[in-house]
C-alpha cells in the first residue's frame, strides 16, 4: 500500500471529551454549514480556522476543522 506524502498530522485545540459533551447535547440538530479560508502558504489560515473552532465548541455549537 502506498502512503501520501503531503499528509501531516495537525493537533486539534478542542479535545475529544470538549467535542463530545457539544455534540451530545445539540446532536444533529440545525442546519449545516461549512466554510473554507483561502490565501497563501504561511498565512494563517490554520491558526485562525483552529481559534474559530475552539471558539465556536466552547460556544456549544458544534465543529471540526479539516486542514489539508
Amino acid at each position: 500500500m502506498q502512503r501520501a506524502t503531503n499528509v501531516t498530522y495537525q493537533a486539534h485545540h478542542v479535545s475529544r471529551n470538549k467535542r463530545g459533551q457539544v455534540v451530545g447535547t445539540r446532536g444533529a440538530s440545525g442546519a449545516a454549514r461549512c466554510g473554507s479560508a483561502v490565501g497563501l502558504s504561511g498565512a494563517g489560515k490554520t491558526t485562525v480556522s483552529m481559534a474559530l473552532e475552539e471558539y465556536l465548541v466552547c460556544h456549544g455549537i458544534p465543529c471540526y476543522t479539516l486542514d489539508r
